[in-house]
Protein backbone atom coordinates (compact mmCIF):
# COMPACT_ATOMS: atom_id res chain seq x y z
CA UNK A 1 0.00 0.00 0.00
CA UNK A 2 1.28 3.48 -1.10
CA UNK A 3 0.65 5.88 1.74
CA UNK A 4 -0.65 9.65 0.69
CA UNK A 5 -0.03 12.73 2.71
CA UNK A 6 -2.86 14.87 0.89
CA UNK A 7 -4.05 18.06 2.19
CA UNK A 8 -7.56 18.93 1.17
CA UNK A 9 -7.60 22.64 -0.16
CA UNK A 10 -10.42 22.77 -2.67
CA UNK A 11 -14.15 20.90 -2.77
CA UNK A 12 -12.51 19.48 -6.03
CA UNK A 13 -10.07 17.99 -3.75
CA UNK A 14 -12.66 16.60 -1.05
CA UNK A 15 -14.73 14.93 -4.16
CA UNK A 16 -11.39 13.35 -4.73
CA UNK A 17 -11.43 11.91 -2.03
CA UNK A 18 -14.78 11.00 -1.20
CA UNK A 19 -15.42 9.39 -4.79
CA UNK A 20 -12.19 7.12 -4.22
CA UNK A 21 -14.41 3.73 -3.31
CA UNK A 22 -12.04 0.74 -2.00
CA UNK A 23 -13.24 -2.28 -0.52
CA UNK A 24 -13.05 -2.72 3.03
CA UNK A 25 -13.49 0.08 6.12
CA UNK A 26 -12.73 3.66 5.56
CA UNK A 27 -11.58 4.99 8.94
CA UNK A 28 -12.44 9.00 9.41
CA UNK A 29 -10.81 10.78 12.49
CA UNK A 30 -11.49 14.44 13.21
CA UNK A 31 -9.69 16.32 15.86
CA UNK A 32 -9.90 20.13 17.42
CA UNK A 33 -6.64 21.79 17.89
CA UNK A 34 -6.58 24.82 20.63
CA UNK A 35 -4.03 26.98 21.15
CA UNK A 36 -0.96 26.11 23.35
CA UNK A 37 -2.05 22.35 23.32
CA UNK A 38 1.14 20.63 23.65
CA UNK A 39 2.38 17.94 21.03
CA UNK A 40 1.84 15.38 24.22
CA UNK A 41 -1.86 16.25 24.63
CA UNK A 42 -2.35 15.98 20.59
CA UNK A 43 -0.77 12.66 21.02
CA UNK A 44 -3.16 11.39 23.93
CA UNK A 45 -6.24 12.52 21.99
CA UNK A 46 -5.17 10.72 18.80
CA UNK A 47 -4.57 8.25 20.76
CA UNK A 48 -8.12 7.71 22.08
CA UNK A 49 -9.51 7.96 18.94
CA UNK A 50 -7.42 5.31 17.28
CA UNK A 51 -8.49 3.11 20.29
CA UNK A 52 -12.15 4.08 19.19
CA UNK A 53 -11.58 3.16 16.00
CA UNK A 54 -9.77 -0.20 17.02
CA UNK A 55 -13.65 -0.99 18.76
CA UNK A 56 -15.16 -0.33 15.36
CA UNK A 57 -12.81 -1.96 13.18
CA UNK A 58 -12.79 -5.15 15.88
CA UNK A 59 -15.85 -6.35 13.29
CA UNK A 60 -13.48 -7.06 10.47
CA UNK A 61 -10.03 -6.65 11.68
CA UNK A 62 -7.96 -9.19 14.20
CA UNK A 63 -6.09 -7.03 17.15
CA UNK A 64 -2.92 -7.17 15.15
CA UNK A 65 -4.69 -6.17 11.86
CA UNK A 66 -6.22 -3.21 13.72
CA UNK A 67 -2.65 -2.00 14.67
CA UNK A 68 -1.36 -2.06 11.41
CA UNK A 69 -4.26 -0.25 9.77
CA UNK A 70 -4.26 2.56 12.08
CA UNK A 71 -0.23 3.04 12.54
CA UNK A 72 0.41 5.51 9.59
CA UNK A 73 -2.53 8.06 11.76
CA UNK A 74 -0.38 8.02 15.04
CA UNK A 75 3.20 8.32 13.08
CA UNK A 76 1.58 11.46 11.39
CA UNK A 77 0.30 12.89 14.17
CA UNK A 78 3.61 13.13 15.86
CA UNK A 79 5.54 14.12 13.11
CA UNK A 80 3.13 16.65 10.86
CA UNK A 81 4.03 20.14 11.94
CA UNK A 82 1.14 22.26 13.01
CA UNK A 83 0.80 26.14 11.56
CA UNK A 84 -0.06 28.50 14.61
CA UNK A 85 -3.65 29.59 13.37
CA UNK A 86 -4.71 25.59 12.53
CA UNK A 87 -8.09 24.46 14.48
CA UNK A 88 -8.17 20.86 13.24
CA UNK A 89 -7.03 17.98 11.88
CA UNK A 90 -8.67 15.33 9.85
CA UNK A 91 -7.24 12.01 9.17
CA UNK A 92 -8.51 9.62 6.52
CA UNK A 93 -7.65 6.07 5.85
CA UNK A 94 -8.47 3.10 3.91
CA UNK A 95 -6.96 -0.24 3.11
CA UNK A 96 -5.09 1.69 -0.07
CA UNK A 97 -5.20 5.16 0.96
CA UNK A 98 -3.87 7.47 3.36
CA UNK A 99 -5.24 11.20 3.58
CA UNK A 100 -5.20 14.49 6.16
CA UNK A 101 -6.13 17.66 5.84
CA UNK A 102 -5.11 20.47 7.87
CA UNK A 103 -8.30 22.93 8.77
CA UNK A 104 -8.51 26.22 9.43
CA UNK A 105 -11.85 26.05 11.74
CA UNK A 106 -12.60 23.90 14.87
CA UNK A 107 -14.28 20.44 13.66
CA UNK A 108 -16.28 18.40 16.06
CA UNK A 109 -14.14 15.37 17.67
CA UNK A 110 -15.43 12.32 15.65
CA UNK A 111 -14.47 8.87 14.58
CA UNK A 112 -16.02 7.52 12.29
CA UNK A 113 -15.88 3.73 10.66
CA UNK A 114 -17.81 3.24 7.62
CA UNK A 115 -17.91 1.97 4.03
CA UNK A 116 -16.48 4.98 2.80
CA UNK A 117 -14.79 8.05 3.93
CA UNK A 118 -17.29 10.49 6.44
CA UNK A 119 -16.66 13.91 4.41
CA UNK A 120 -19.50 16.14 6.01
CA UNK A 121 -17.71 17.92 8.76
CA UNK A 122 -14.92 18.30 6.20
CA UNK A 123 -16.79 20.20 3.47
CA UNK A 124 -18.32 22.16 7.09
CA UNK A 125 -14.67 23.07 7.68
CA UNK A 126 -14.30 24.49 4.06
CA UNK A 127 -17.39 25.88 3.31
CA UNK A 128 -16.56 28.43 6.51
CA UNK A 129 -12.78 28.67 5.72
CA UNK A 130 -11.32 31.82 4.78
CA UNK A 131 -10.82 32.81 1.04
CA UNK A 132 -10.86 36.30 0.11
CA UNK A 133 -9.30 39.06 -1.46
CA UNK A 134 -7.03 42.01 0.18
CA UNK A 135 -5.95 45.05 -1.32
CA UNK A 136 -3.27 46.56 1.03
CA UNK A 137 -3.02 50.82 0.05
CA UNK A 138 -0.38 52.59 0.86
CA UNK A 139 0.23 56.21 -0.88
CA UNK A 140 3.28 54.71 -2.50
CA UNK A 141 2.12 51.33 -2.86
CA UNK A 142 -0.83 48.67 -3.95
CA UNK A 143 -1.43 45.38 -3.30
CA UNK A 144 -3.34 42.48 -4.11
CA UNK A 145 -3.24 39.29 -1.95
CA UNK A 146 -5.37 36.00 -1.36
CA UNK A 147 -6.41 34.14 2.02
CA UNK A 148 -6.60 30.86 1.50
CA UNK A 149 -7.62 29.54 4.57
CA UNK A 150 -4.62 30.33 6.80
CA UNK A 151 -2.21 30.67 3.78
CA UNK A 152 -1.46 33.61 1.99
CA UNK A 153 -0.63 35.01 -1.41
CA UNK A 154 0.71 38.12 -2.57
CA UNK A 155 -0.74 37.89 -6.33
CA UNK A 156 0.06 41.74 -7.39
CA UNK A 157 2.19 44.98 -6.15
CA UNK A 158 2.07 48.26 -7.90
CA UNK A 159 4.34 51.55 -6.85
CA UNK A 160 4.30 54.27 -7.69
CA UNK A 161 6.40 56.39 -10.21
CA UNK A 162 9.04 58.78 -8.49
CA UNK A 163 8.27 61.18 -11.13
CA UNK A 164 4.18 60.99 -10.65
CA UNK A 165 4.86 62.99 -6.88
CA UNK A 166 7.24 65.63 -8.55
CA UNK A 167 5.50 69.06 -7.11
CA UNK A 168 6.03 71.63 -9.79
CA UNK A 169 3.55 73.72 -8.21
CA UNK A 170 4.89 76.64 -5.54
CA UNK A 171 3.32 77.16 -1.76
CA UNK A 172 2.67 73.81 0.97
CA UNK A 173 -1.29 74.12 -0.07
CA UNK A 174 -0.21 73.67 -3.79
CA UNK A 175 1.93 70.32 -2.71
CA UNK A 176 -0.66 69.13 -0.44
CA UNK A 177 -3.21 68.77 -3.51
CA UNK A 178 -0.76 67.90 -6.07
CA UNK A 179 -0.01 64.73 -3.79
CA UNK A 180 -3.59 64.07 -3.30
CA UNK A 181 -4.04 64.31 -6.63
CA UNK A 182 -1.02 61.80 -7.43
CA UNK A 183 -1.99 59.35 -4.85
CA UNK A 184 -5.77 58.97 -5.83
CA UNK A 185 -4.93 58.94 -9.90
CA UNK A 186 -2.17 56.03 -9.13
CA UNK A 187 -5.01 54.17 -6.45
CA UNK A 188 -7.47 54.13 -9.48
CA UNK A 189 -5.32 53.40 -11.85
CA UNK A 190 -4.05 49.90 -9.78
CA UNK A 191 -7.54 49.22 -8.90
CA UNK A 192 -8.45 49.01 -12.76
CA UNK A 193 -5.26 47.21 -13.17
CA UNK A 194 -6.30 44.70 -10.37
CA UNK A 195 -10.08 43.91 -11.55
CA UNK A 196 -9.06 43.39 -14.75
CA UNK A 197 -6.56 40.58 -14.34
CA UNK A 198 -8.43 39.20 -11.29
CA UNK A 199 -12.39 40.02 -11.43
CA UNK A 200 -12.94 41.15 -7.94
CA UNK A 201 -16.99 41.22 -8.06
CA UNK A 202 -16.61 37.35 -7.58
CA UNK A 203 -14.63 37.48 -4.12
CA UNK A 204 -14.88 38.55 -0.46
CA UNK A 205 -13.29 41.82 0.05
CA UNK A 206 -11.28 43.33 2.73
CA UNK A 207 -9.55 46.34 2.69
CA UNK A 208 -6.97 47.70 5.01
CA UNK A 209 -4.90 50.95 4.84
CA UNK A 210 -5.41 54.51 6.07
CA UNK A 211 -8.83 55.67 6.42
CA UNK A 212 -8.40 58.07 3.16
CA UNK A 213 -7.41 55.67 1.40
CA UNK A 214 -10.06 53.03 2.20
CA UNK A 215 -12.77 55.64 1.30
CA UNK A 216 -10.81 56.41 -2.20
CA UNK A 217 -10.73 52.76 -2.62
CA UNK A 218 -14.34 52.38 -2.26
CA UNK A 219 -15.32 55.27 -4.49
CA UNK A 220 -13.70 53.95 -7.37
CA UNK A 221 -15.70 50.27 -6.93
CA UNK A 222 -18.85 49.54 -8.22
CA UNK A 223 -22.04 48.90 -6.13
CA UNK A 224 -21.65 45.17 -6.81
CA UNK A 225 -17.99 44.83 -5.63
CA UNK A 226 -18.33 47.47 -2.78
CA UNK A 227 -20.91 45.00 -1.50
CA UNK A 228 -18.29 42.00 -1.17
CA UNK A 229 -15.90 44.41 1.48
CA UNK A 230 -16.52 42.65 4.74
CA UNK A 231 -13.56 43.92 6.43
CA UNK A 232 -11.46 47.23 6.94
CA UNK A 233 -8.70 47.99 8.89
CA UNK A 234 -5.52 50.30 9.45
CA UNK A 235 -2.35 48.00 8.34
CA UNK A 236 -1.13 45.28 10.40
CA UNK A 237 2.99 44.92 11.43
CA UNK A 238 2.89 41.08 10.29
CA UNK A 239 1.48 38.77 7.73
CA UNK A 240 0.56 36.28 10.59
CA UNK A 241 -1.80 39.44 13.02
CA UNK A 242 -3.56 39.87 9.63
CA UNK A 243 -4.47 36.60 9.10
CA UNK A 244 -5.62 35.90 12.69
CA UNK A 245 -7.84 39.22 12.46
CA UNK A 246 -9.10 38.35 9.12
CA UNK A 247 -9.63 34.94 9.08
CA UNK A 248 -12.27 34.71 12.38
CA UNK A 249 -13.90 37.57 11.29
CA UNK A 250 -14.72 36.00 7.65
CA UNK A 251 -15.69 32.85 8.60
CA UNK A 252 -17.95 34.15 10.85
CA UNK A 253 -19.62 36.23 8.58
CA UNK A 254 -19.89 32.68 5.98
CA UNK A 255 -21.40 31.03 9.16
CA UNK A 256 -23.71 34.02 9.76
CA UNK A 257 -24.75 34.13 6.24
CA UNK A 258 -25.52 30.24 5.41
CA UNK A 259 -27.99 30.63 8.68
CA UNK A 260 -29.43 33.51 7.60
CA UNK A 261 -30.36 31.56 3.84
CA UNK A 262 -30.58 27.97 5.86
CA UNK A 263 -33.26 29.86 7.96
CA UNK A 264 -34.84 31.52 5.33
CA UNK A 265 -35.04 28.42 3.27
CA UNK A 266 -36.70 26.43 6.18
CA UNK A 267 -39.41 28.73 6.84
CA UNK A 268 -40.84 27.59 3.27
CA UNK A 269 -40.85 23.88 3.65
CA UNK A 270 -43.95 23.35 2.12
CA UNK A 271 -43.65 25.85 -1.12
CA UNK A 272 -42.19 25.47 -4.69
CA UNK A 273 -39.71 23.00 -5.47
CA UNK A 274 -38.56 22.51 -1.50
CA UNK A 275 -38.39 18.78 0.20
CA UNK A 276 -37.62 17.52 3.96
CA UNK A 277 -38.30 14.33 2.75
CA UNK A 278 -34.79 12.66 3.17
CA UNK A 279 -36.14 10.00 0.81
CA UNK A 280 -37.12 12.33 -1.69
CA UNK A 281 -33.72 14.01 -1.45
CA UNK A 282 -31.54 11.32 -1.85
CA UNK A 283 -33.56 10.47 -5.05
CA UNK A 284 -32.92 13.43 -6.25
CA UNK A 285 -29.44 13.88 -5.53
CA UNK A 286 -28.52 11.12 -7.57
CA UNK A 287 -30.64 12.83 -10.93
CA UNK A 288 -28.82 16.18 -10.60
CA UNK A 289 -32.08 18.30 -9.21
CA UNK A 290 -30.40 19.57 -6.08
CA UNK A 291 -29.86 23.26 -6.17
CA UNK A 292 -29.18 23.71 -2.38
CA UNK A 293 -29.05 21.18 0.21
CA UNK A 294 -29.38 22.09 3.72
CA UNK A 295 -28.19 19.91 6.56
CA UNK A 296 -27.02 20.16 10.39
CA UNK A 297 -23.45 18.34 10.13
CA UNK A 298 -24.32 17.09 13.34
CA UNK A 299 -26.71 15.35 11.85
CA UNK A 300 -26.39 11.26 11.77
CA UNK A 301 -28.59 8.83 9.73
CA UNK A 302 -27.23 6.00 9.39
CA UNK A 303 -27.68 3.13 6.45
CA UNK A 304 -26.91 2.58 2.95
CA UNK A 305 -27.59 4.56 0.12
CA UNK A 306 -28.08 3.08 -3.46
CA UNK A 307 -26.26 5.46 -5.61
CA UNK A 308 -27.88 4.34 -8.80
CA UNK A 309 -31.42 3.97 -7.86
CA UNK A 310 -31.45 6.50 -5.32
CA UNK A 311 -33.11 4.14 -2.43
CA UNK A 312 -33.05 4.03 0.78
CA UNK A 313 -32.39 1.78 4.10
CA UNK A 314 -32.11 3.49 7.56
CA UNK A 315 -31.86 2.32 10.55
CA UNK A 316 -31.35 3.52 14.49
CA UNK A 317 -27.75 2.68 14.84
CA UNK A 318 -24.58 1.87 12.78
CA UNK A 319 -24.61 -2.22 12.56
CA UNK A 320 -21.16 -2.52 10.70
CA UNK A 321 -18.83 -0.77 8.44
CA UNK A 322 -20.77 -1.53 5.72
CA UNK A 323 -23.36 1.32 6.64
CA UNK A 324 -22.56 4.85 6.50
CA UNK A 325 -24.32 8.20 7.63
CA UNK A 326 -26.17 8.58 4.40
CA UNK A 327 -26.28 12.50 4.26
CA UNK A 328 -23.26 12.20 4.14
CA UNK A 329 -22.94 9.79 0.98
CA UNK A 330 -25.91 12.44 -0.36
CA UNK A 331 -23.55 15.56 -0.14
CA UNK A 332 -20.56 13.88 -1.54
CA UNK A 333 -23.16 13.53 -4.30
CA UNK A 334 -24.70 17.15 -4.82
CA UNK A 335 -21.09 18.45 -4.55
CA UNK A 336 -20.16 15.94 -7.74
CA UNK A 337 -23.15 17.14 -9.68
CA UNK A 338 -22.56 21.06 -8.63
CA UNK A 339 -25.12 22.00 -6.35
CA UNK A 340 -24.47 23.65 -3.78
CA UNK A 341 -23.88 22.56 0.16
CA UNK A 342 -25.38 25.05 3.02
CA UNK A 343 -24.82 24.18 6.53
CA UNK A 344 -26.53 25.81 9.87
CA UNK A 345 -27.04 25.37 13.02
CA UNK A 346 -30.13 23.42 13.52
CA UNK A 347 -30.11 24.72 17.79
CA UNK A 348 -29.68 28.26 16.73
CA UNK A 349 -32.60 28.12 14.17
CA UNK A 350 -34.67 26.16 16.58
CA UNK A 351 -35.83 24.10 14.42
CA UNK A 352 -37.07 20.67 13.93
CA UNK A 353 -36.31 19.81 10.33
CA UNK A 354 -32.77 18.62 10.24
CA UNK A 355 -32.03 18.68 6.40
CA UNK A 356 -34.14 20.37 3.61
CA UNK A 357 -33.38 20.41 -0.31
CA UNK A 358 -34.61 23.35 -3.04
CA UNK A 359 -34.91 21.57 -6.54
CA UNK A 360 -34.05 22.63 -10.04
CA UNK A 361 -36.99 20.81 -11.32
Amino acid sequence: MKALDYQAKSLKSISRISSEKRKGPHVSIYLPLRSRQTRGIRQTMIQQRIAEAKVLLSEDLLPHECDEFLTEILTLGEHVKIPELCKGIAFFKSNEDFYYSLLALEPVELTVVADSFHIKPLVNCFAMRANCYIIMATTEQVSLLKLSGTDVEFLETMHQSPEDNQDKRSGFVGQRKRHKDVVDGFIKDSLKKIHKAYNLRHHRLAILGPQRLRAKIKSELTEGIQKQIFFESLLYSSLSEMVGKLAPALSKELEESAQKKAVSLLKEPGKGLITTSLEDIAKAAIESRIEQLVVDPKTQVWGRYDREKGLLETSERQQSHLDDCVIDDIVEEVLRRDGEVIFFNADIAESKDLYLATLRW
